[in-house]
């Protein structure tokens, strides 16, 4: 017998040919001496192969995963050992399933192809091809397949064989009657049934010489491609061909997912009709994540499965793998797997849909999946203990026991790396592992006790994450975290995301459970694992503990009262949550503070809230001042308007008013709670101020008001509380009559005096008082009273017995005046008290007014210091300051004499001589009446004044003060009449002492009126006009003597001392309104009558500064008369406005009489008629503005202010002009006026150029023009307003669209298909995904190349207004699977299909991840 080293090398065919002669002894003439062994085994085989139908499938691919490769030749073995049992022993040490070849660089691949081509000439109507790139079939391996018995895999366990039943190869029998196999030489076919040459089927093989070839197999196959080193061919029974295509058509993608080996698996069928085709053609690929970690004895990686078939398309899955070793315990050995000391336990977790076909979703593995179904999460591979069939795994085996008990350790380790290997894993990402719990039962009773056995394991473990509201990561045992309510979540999330610093909610005695997993998506997890929810006591201590109540923004802070009240009921109600403080207020000072339900319905104060907001600020302000008597708190103003925006208002309503005990109150609820408890002075007078501002700002009805001052207490004079008065004096400090009365002499009466507290200007709860529209206020509803409206008594005045101040005097007089118009008699003992006390002034010192006399002025004159009568008592007329004549009546009424009979009379009865009347006349007293006169001449005087001038002119003396009209007719006369006056003119030219209207005058200042040129009497000062009403006409007979003197007469002389005197003033700046007004009046008077203005006046006016404006002063030519064309260009251009306020500089609003005047002078009075005038205006638009007149924009109704600010706000959103530098702002109104200039001005594109510098008003915000857009019915196609810097039309009105080549000049962007660009810059503001999507979608038809595709450009919505930008490359188009929603933005979930492409086109979006993508995602979860 030959050695194995010096066994021959033989062909393929030899080699065939030695198995059919060497051990089925065909051609040798004799039999087999095996046969009797042979045919036993055959009907094993016969036995094993139906207990199943189709079972080849699985055997088919055990022979590609698990054949051996041999290390020493079959054919050295001598003959006489040539048995089942003896072979199977030498292929024991040449099997190793980690080994089976492959080339390098190839994908292990198994192809199944199924073609109605009979290739093989045996007449079936379908035949199977299997093609498998392996390194192809050895000399061992035909060996093995030749033959029949125990399994050769049987001892090598260990080293991942899977095959059991010795079946094997064999199994094919059950579809084909003649498998055929091509492989590395080999062609050869067997045949089930018996050989003609020995009697044995199933293991005789035969060489194929004819059918199939080589080229029918790469017909089928494909001629372009490399024909695989192996090919199974299979002739289908008939019967068999559905059944075969039903189990390729239902090959599970999880086939792959415990094979070391193969990495691919396709299905598919080649028919010439393609309507025949009933075969799914299936593609099924296998990755692994090349890194491993190696943990408590075990291993971890990461799978990745995908499947692709023609009906339903691709469909991806990955899956964690944990692999654990565990000892093989005594108890559990078995005989089939004698020499094992180890079960090694995979667990496979699917992220992600499991992927599915035909026979469903296999629970249980032996390497390949059986039928059996756990109901589990998760995937159980182990070398079990299978039934014939390969449907189940044993249950009663002692060894599949003791590796199901093995099972929940291996779960509760991989889990918990899972859970915990990678700290930077965010929160999030945690809870998702815990749908891998088994959590519904399993119809096997012992799988259902593994179920059991992870839960007892996993109670005991920290694997349940804590709520910290930081990024630290706190594990607890599930027996000691507990759950809180979704809507208490909904809080402390909603406040966490908002920024506020809420405190760790598990540091309050009780671990909580993590938010992301406290959801209802995981109830049945925590249900399993007996999570409970925390006690109501809980959620005070969190309350309290986390001061949520201050850090909450007011909307969270009422669903914190939501929350509360909806369990108020069933969960808080007579727990420690009602000493919590929940309930916001204002306490003293207006700070902010906390009550809680206990205080609130038990304590003193009482908390409430005002029925009208817009109150609230002020009586929360002023309830500082009586918060110790209303004993009332109000919730502050931010909380009471958020409760009235709130959507849960009704239910928080409800429990502030029914628990709380919160009442809702008006200002007159409030106002009687507070009057009632006023005692102290300082609150009084507070009170009443209070009261006072309610009704002067129109909160409080005048009736509620006259009702609370009804009740409301007083101070008097002497600081006293008053509760109960008959009648309310005014303050004496706030009375005039004060000083004339003394002291009040009604107090016996009940009648009280203000204190004078009630007058004096106060700021109380920083609201500023008036003093006099307080004292107004106090007559009006306290009926506080003055002196000249009450009766005084029927007493005596002491006051008047002695001398009154001029003051008290007239005091005195208007009182009796004031009581005698209202019809009132005056007592008579009040009245005899002053008509005959000394009080009154006169001439000889201080007498009763029934003593006394006044004069006036028809004789008057005769007792002035030149003119006495000696003891006379005349009233001084001169000391009450000429008022006390106003009260004659009065006067009359207390006994004083106004007749001259009367006077004389008194004279006469004082016995005297009336010689002593001394008179001593000079030339100024030279007009006296002709009756005083008479009377005079009656008494022996002489009065007549001889005509004798001349002694006048030589006998005349200066006067030393002005000068009367009638001395001055005599001196008139005197040069008129005399011989000589040369010197009596010299010396009148030089004195002031013609009176003007301006005051006296020199003559040579003074001006006499001529009717031509009347109009300069309206000049003033300017123009000192001889006052003719003081001199009479008579003095108009006098001109020639006036000239003599210097009075100028003619218009010439005139108007060269008016245009001098003018330009003097307005050198010292002393040119007032009144004089420029004058000059105007006088330009228009002369014009309407059709006159010629002087000369040199108008010169002046045409020439000198002499017209202030917002930009000083200036010539009429360089001003703008405002009116309403004006108001929209204020904004933008720096306009010399004429002053037309009322300060000395400005013209007053009677500057507008004389627009035509103000025209002809060069004075631009319309914006129709001064573009290019405004175009130099703009130029200094960006400077600081100048004072401006005070007027009301009509288009804006914004006023504006001398700073050309607007100083508020309108419906419009108008933005004003800000300060220097900032570029101006266009409204509606304003651009409008812009471009309508543009179109009539000489240079529109300098024009243009400076509106460039402006800001426009879109949809967005203000904007250059340049950063504009117009929306025309051509843009609405693709884009509403809204959705980028599109001029905003409902601001600008309908009309913009008629200026589109003013707008394009300024550097709008008119015409579609230009916007890309200023798009691009605005997209990120955008927070609506319907927005968004349309400007995808205008960016799409127009061809959008972005600035740098690295940029965020991606919006991911979370809701309707909500979401983040990302990366283009941080998304993909799709992730049918849905494993990468926590690494990728997958796009086909917020945006439609047509979009897609855009994304991919222009961004560069990838269409699905990628394999790198796979593994970092499955590294991360490790």
């Amino acid at each position: 017998m030959l050695s194995s080293s010096a066994m021959p090398p033989v062909s393929p065919r030899e080699h065939v040919e030695r198995i059919r002669r060497e051990r089925y002894f065909i051609g040798r003439g004799e039999q087999n001496p095996l046969a009797e062994d042979m045919h036993q085994a055959v009907n094993y085989l016969s036995q094993e192969l139906y207990s199943k139908d189709v079972h080849f499938l699985m055997e088919l691919i055990q022979i590609f995963l698990f054949r051996p490769a041999p290390c020493v030749s079959l054919y050295s073995l001598d003959l006489t050992q040539f048995s089942i049992t003896n072979n199977e022993q030498a292929l024991k040490n040449t099997m190793n399933a980690e080994d089976n070849g492959y080339p390098s660089g190839v994908l292990p691949a198994l192809e199944f192809v199924i073609t109605s081509k009979d290739i093989t000439r045996t007449g079936a109507t379908a035949t199977l091809l299997v093609f498998n790139n392996e390194n192809g079939f050895t000399p061992a391996n035909i060996e093995s397949i030749s033959r029949i018995g125990k399994s050769t895999k049987k001892s090598n366990r260990g080293s991942g064989y899977i095959g059991e039943k010795g079946i094997g190869f064999k199994s094919v029998f059950l579809v084909s009657k003649n498998p055929h196999i091509f492989s590395n030489g080999y062609q050869i076919k067997f045949s089930e049934d018996p050989s003609v040459d020995c009697g044995i089927g199933y293991i005789v093989p035969e060489w194929v010489e004819d059918y199939p070839s080589i080229a029918d197999i790469m017909n089928i196959y494909g001629c372009l491609k490399s024909l695989p080193t192996t090919t199974i061919i299979l002739p289908l029974k008939s019967e068999k061909i559905d059944a075969v295509k039903k189990e390729l058509s239902g090959t599970h993608p999880e086939v792959l997912l415990f094979l070391s080996k193969i990495r691919q698996i396709s299905v598919r069928e080649i028919n010439d009709d393609l309507n025949a085709t009933s075969l799914s053609q299936i593609s099924i690929s296998c990755e692994a994540d090349a890194l491993t970690r190696k943990n408590i004895g075990a291993e971890s990686y990461t799978r990745h499965l995908s499947a692709l078939e023609n009906k339903t398309g691709e469909r991806q899955c990955s899956y964690y793998i944990w692999k654990q070793h565990f000892p093989v315990k005594p108890e559990c050995r078995v005989q089939k797997r004698e020499g094992m000391d180890q079960w090694v336990v995979m667990l496979a977790f699917p992220h992600g849909q499991r992927l599915s076909q035909g026979m469903g979703s296999p629970g249980v593995y032996a390497f390949l999946p059986t039928e059996m179904a756990t109901n589990f999460p998760f995937i159980i591979q182990a070398d079990f203990l299978l039934s014939s069939s390969r449907e189940s795994i044993l249950l009663d085996s002692q060894w599949n026991q003791g590796i199901l008990e093995c099972v929940s350790s291996a779960f509760v380790n991989a889990f918990l790396v899972l859970l915990k290997s990678i700290e930077s894993a965010p929160a999030f990402a945690l809870p998702p592992i815990f749908k891998f719990l088994p959590l519904s039962h399993s119809s096997i009773v012992l799988m259902d006790s593994v179920r059991l056995s992870i839960r007892n394991k996993l109670i005991d473990v920290d694997i349940i994450l804590c709520e910290t509201c930081s990024s630290l990561k706190v594990f607890g045992k599930p027996t000691e975290v507990f759950r809180i309510e979704s809507a208490f979540w909904s809080i402390i999330n909603r406040a966490v995301k908002m920024g506020v610093d809420v405190p760790n909610i598990s540091s309050h005695g009780t671990h909580i459970l993590n938010s992301y997993f406290d959801s209802e998506v995981y109830d049945d997890e925590l249900g399993f694992l007996d999570i409970g929810y925390v006690d109501s006591e809980w959620y005070g201590k969190c309350i309290q503990g986390s001061d949520l109540v201050a850090l909450l923004p007011e909307d969270i802070y009422f669903d914190l009262l939501t929350f509360v009240a909806q369990n108020w009921k069933a969960k808080f109600d007579r727990t420690k949550m009602e000493k919590i403080p929940l309930v916001k207020c204002v306490g003293r000072g207006g700070l902010l503070t906390y009550m809680s339900v206990y205080e609130a319905t038990m304590g003193d104060e009482r908390l409430c809230m005002l029925s009208d907001e817009e109150c609230v600020p002020l009586i929360i302000n002023w309830n500082n001042e009586f918060s110790t008597a209303s004993r009332t708190l109000f919730m502050p103003l931010s909380t009471q308007k958020a409760l009235g925006l709130f959507p849960k208002k009704t239910t928080v309503m409800e429990w502030l008013e029914k628990y709380v005990g919160v009442k809702s109150l008006t200002l007159h609820e409030y106002a009687l709670v507070v009057v009632k408890a006023l005692h102290e002075k300082n609150m009084v007078l507070a009170f009443t101020r209070f009261i006072y501002h309610l009704h002067s700002e129109n909160l409080m009805s005048e009736c509620n008001v006259k009702h609370i001052c009804n009740l409301m207490p007083i101070v008097d004079n002497c600081g006293c509380v008053v509760a109960a008065r008959s009648m309310v004096l005014v303050p004496s400090k706030g009375s005039k009559w004060a000083a004339l009365l003394g002291k009040n002499p009604w107090k016996a009466q009940n009648y009280v005096e203000l204190g004078d507290d009630y007058i004096y200007a106060r700021n109380s709860s920083g609201e500023h008082t008036c003093d006099d529209q307080f004292l107004s206020f106090t007559r009006t509803f306290i009926h506080a009273t003055d002196v000249p409206f009450l009766l005084p008594p029927d007493a005596g005045f002491p006051v008047v017995s002695s001398s009154l101040t001029t003051e008290k005097a007239l005091l005195l007089l208007e009182w009796i005046e004031n009581l005698s118009t209202r019809g009132i008699c005056i007592p008579k003992k009040f009245l005899s008290c002053i008509k005959y006390g000394n009080w009154l002034k006169t001439s000889v010192g201080y007498c009763s007014p029934a003593d006394s006399f006044c004069s006036n002025a028809e004789w008057g004159c005769l007792f002035q210091d030149r003119v006495a009568f000696a003891d006379v008592p005349m009233i001084d007329q001169e000391y009450y300051l000429g008022k006390i004549i106003d009260f004659k009546e009065v006067l009359g009424t207390l006994g004083v004499r106004f007749e001259f009979a009367e006077v004389m009379s008194y004279i006469d009865s004082l016995n005297r001589n009336t010689y002593s009347l001394i008179i001593s006349l000079r030339p100024s007293e030279a007009a006296i009446s002709s009756r005083l006169a008479l009377e005079l001449g009656k008494l022996g005087v002489h009065v007549t004044l001889k005509k004798n001038y001349n002694i006048i002119v030589d006998n005349f003396k200066i006067p030393t003060g002005p000068v009367t009209s009638g001395a001055a007719m005599l001196l008139l006369k005197c040069i008129r009449y005399a011989d000589s006056c040369r010197n009596l003119v010299k010396v009148l030219k030089n004195r002031q002492w013609l009176k003007t209207n301006a005051g006296f005058r020199a003559p040579r200042e003074t001006f006499i009126l001529d009717p031509e040129w009347k109009c300069l009497l309206k000049f003033a000062d300017a123009v000192p006009l001889l006052d003719l009403p003081f001199y009479c006409s008579e003095i108009l007979t006098y001109q020639d003597e006036l000239m003599k003197i210097g009075v100028v007469l003619s218009l010439e002389q005139a108007s060269n001392s008016i245009t001098n005197y003018l330009k003097q003033l307005l050198s010292t700046s002393s040119l007032t309104k009144e004089i420029r007004l004058a000059l105007l009046s006088c330009y228009k008077d002369l014009r309407d009558e059709h006159k010629a203005f002087p000369a040199d006046i108008l010169k002046f006016m045409l020439t000198e500064k002499w017209l202030n404006t917002t930009q000083a002063f200036r010539t009429p030519d360089k001003c703008v008369l405002f009116d309403s064309s004006w108001e929209p260009l204020m904004a933008v251009a720096s306009l010399p406005f004429i002053d037309d306020s009322d300060s000395s500089n400005g013209m007053g609003k009677e500057i507008y009489i004389y627009k035509k005047e103000l025209k002809a002078l060069g004075i631009i009075v319309g914006c129709n008629q001064g573009a290019d005038f405004i175009l130099s205006c703009l130029s200094t638009a960006e400077k600081p503005q100048m004072q401006m007149p005070n007027v009301v924009n009509r288009y804006t109704g914004m006023i504006v202010s001398d700073s050309g600010i607007t100083s508020e706000s309108t419906e419009q959103n108008v933005v004003p002009l800000s300060v220097a530098h900032s570029p101006p702002l266009l409204v509606s109104s304003t651009l409008e006026s812009l471009l309508k200039c543009m179109q009539t001005c000489t240079d529109p594109r300098n024009f243009a150029a400076q509106i460039r510098k402006m800001q426009m008003k879109t949809t967005l915000e203000y904007r250059y023009a340049d950063q504009c857009i117009l929306h025309d019915l051509a843009w609405s196609s693709y884009l509403r307003r809204e959705d980028g810097p599109f001029i905003d039309e409902a601001f600008y009105g309908s009309e913009i669209l008629s200026y589109k080549t003013e707008l394009r000049l300024i550097g709008v962007v008119v015409d579609i298909g230009y916007g890309c660009t200023l798009l691009e810059q605005d997209l990120k503001h955008f927070l609506r995904v319907d927005t968004i999507t349309r400007i995808y979608r205008y960016f799409a038809a127009f061809k959008w190349d972005p600035r740098n595709k690295n940029e965020s450009w991606i919006w991911i919505p979370n809701g309707r207004s909500s979401g983040h930008w990302v990366r283009p490359a941080d998304c993909v188009l799709h992730d049918r699977n849905c494993l990468f929603s926590t690494r990728f933005s997958v796009l086909d979930k917020y945006y439609e299909k047509d979009l897609l492409g855009f994304f991919s086109s222009t961004l560069g979006v990838r269409h699905s991840p990628r394999v790198l993508d796979h593994s970092i995602l499955w590294r991360s979860w490790e």
